[in-house]
């Protein structure tokens, strides 16, 4: 391996230009996106008729985009989110008065796989009488027969001017900062973090990259033997449960569970930083105390599991001293032997 090789790419990597990411409450309270979440928002201030005061300054900027919509007025109006089917499916959203109905489909993420024709039938079904419109949202054309598409930045781009007219005449209110932010999440997922530099970057240095990953997968497996070897001195077996999970933004959890149970378990956790961090969860029923665990530098009660059951969870930071890493360790697992096994 040519670490001096793989040190100027992570370099040269590391001066591409990065893309300013505008924070907002989606953000920062959250995780960014959700297909649902998203899709109730929408609904909110799609509805003329909600507290947000808005009117139809949302729906009529959705209904510009529609072919042959005509001029009915929007000011009334039912909205319904995961409108059922016949077939037990649902439709993300379906919008109606006493003269149209809107189907719509929000497709930030996912591809247009959905039974669109079954769909239908539903809606010119139960909505015999009136205008039917049959919409996909999303940020590429989809392309699905009877379904119109509306472009997503399209969309948003017109939501925004026309909010900026509102706040012109009638002043700033809580639910247009919400708006506001709603836009500018939504905006900042439309945005691909693979721009022309990244990718003549992956393009010109594939090869090395390749073999640097292959790399990365090797010191994983290194640092796993650690852990059960660590294990195993305490344990008196070699815990083949451990168990490596990927944590996303947190990093790759390598966790061991000293009992077939998948209970009580420590886990040794590397950052996306390279740095080190040991954690162990004690289900609260063991009947430990807290004060069991004082050399630690936090804890806290949680619930964990889908039944509600509170945990007691404990965690550890060690930066890149691996040796350090591995001792604390190995004394959690003493204290889980001594106390909770």
């Amino acid at each position: 391996m040519d670490v001096d090789k793989f040190q100027n790419l992570l370099q040269e990597f590391k001066k591409l230009p990065k893309r300013n990411r505008e924070k907002n409450i989606f953000s920062i309270g959250g995780r960014g996106y959700y297909e649902n979440p998203t899709s109730d928002l929408l609904a909110f201030f799609l509805d003329p008729n909600e507290e947000h005061g808005f009117g139809d300054l949302v729906l009529s900027c959705l209904v510009e985009f529609i072919d042959n919509w005509k001029p009915f007025p929007l000011n009334y109006l039912e909205l319904k989110r995961e409108y059922p089917t016949d077939e037990n499916n649902s439709i993300d959203l379906v919008l109606n008065s006493d003269k149209w109905v809107i189907a719509l489909e929000n497709k930030l993420e996912h591809s247009p796989i959905n039974p669109f024709e079954e769909y239908q039938t539903t809606i010119e079904k139960k909505f015999s009488n009136m205008q039917k419109y049959f919409v996909i949202l999303a940020p590429y054309e989809t392309k699905v027969e009877k379904w119109e598409w509306v472009n997503y930045k399209d969309f948003l781009k017109k939501v925004r001017a026309k909010l900026d007219a509102k706040f012109m005449i009638s002043g700033i209110s809580k639910w247009e900062i919400f708006l506001r932010e709603f836009v500018n999440n939504i905006e900042e997922q439309l945005e691909p973090d693979m721009d022309k530099n990244k990718i003549k970057f992956f393009q010109n240095n594939y090869e090395d990259i390749d073999s640097l990953i292959k790399w990365h997968s090797k010191y994983i497996d290194h640092l796993i033997g650690e852990v059960r070897k660590a294990a195993s001195e305490v344990l008196g077996f070699d815990p083949e449960s451990t168990k490596k999970h990927s944590w996303g933004a947190h990093g790759v959890a390598l966790r061991v569970y000293p009992k077939s149970d998948r209970g009580d378990n420590v886990t040794f956790l590397v950052c996306p930083n390279g740095d080190f961090r040991v954690q162990f969860y004690v289900q609260k029923k063991s009947g430990i105390n807290i004060e069991d665990f004082t050399q630690t530098d936090s804890k806290d009660f949680y619930c964990e599991d889908e039944a509600g059951n509170p945990w007691l969870f404990m965690a550890q930071k060690y930066g890149k001293n691996l040796e350090s890493a591995l001792t604390t360790f190995k004394q959690a697992l003493i204290l889980l032997k001594e106390k909770a096994l």
